[in-house]
């Protein structure tokens, strides 16, 4: 009986659309999953089309929530001697992990997030700059960061200025200020950049190309 229990607890199903409702019965790709559910809709750049994620991240993600599952239902089943059955649906984790863009869209459905990018749609500078010789990600999460990065790109002056001084002034004058900045960014390689930042407590990453290829 014991055996029979291990055996029950550990059968998944994974499907695209679940076990019931219109969609049931329609077979679920990733890629189909991320158009119907709203990833598409948020990835891509700020003026250009929806785009696919580089890599099957729901079928990974569905995975994850799986072994969460099963994980779970062996707890269960130890301290009850019950077994589970595992449902997986694409289309629920794909739902689930667009987090709080989902939630926004069920508090206000007419206000959309669109596309950005690199960037993000309420901080500012928070996005992807490009250098001499290739691209530098930046991440100002607060005003003590941003007079980092002014100070390091030597541009002080734009941490003082009226309309930079706090986030919700960046966002509003977000194309000013990015003009500013890709500027000074342009001045130097990637490589010189990560020095004139390393330990200066402020997130920032070389975006990495593929090994022939460099924009």
């Amino acid at each position: 009986m014991q055996a029979l229990l291990v055996q029950i607890a550990l059968i998944p199903t994974d499907t695209g659309y679940g076990q019931t409702g219109p969609y049931s019965q329609r077979p679920g790709y990733d890629v189909m999953v991320e158009a119907e559910m709203g990833l598409m809709h948020i990835t891509g750049e700020h003026d250009g089309r929806p785009v696919k994620v580089g890599v099957a991240i729901t079928d990974l993600s569905t995975g994850l929530f799986a072994c969460n599952g099963v994980l779970a239902a062996l707890i269960h089943r130890g301290r009850t001697g019950r077994g589970q059955h595992i449902d997986a649906c694409l289309s629920d984790v794909q739902v689930a992990s667009l987090a709080n863009i989902a939630s926004s869209a069920l508090i206000d459905p007419t206000s959309s997030p669109g596309r950005w990018g690199t960037a993000h749609p309420s901080i500012v500078p928070y996005q992807g700059f490009k250098t001499a010789n290739g691209m530098v990600m930046i991440g100002v999460g607060n005003d003590k960061q941003f007079a980092i990065l002014c100070q390091e790109i030597g541009r002080n002056d734009l941490a003082t200025n009226p309309k930079f001084v706090t986030n919700s002034l960046r966002v509003e004058n977000r194309d000013e200020l990015l003009a500013l900045l890709e500027v000074e960014m342009k001045k130097k390689t990637t490589e010189e950049w990560l020095k004139i930042l390393e330990g200066k407590g402020m997130p920032y990453a070389a975006v990495k190309y593929w090994p022939t290829e460099r924009n």
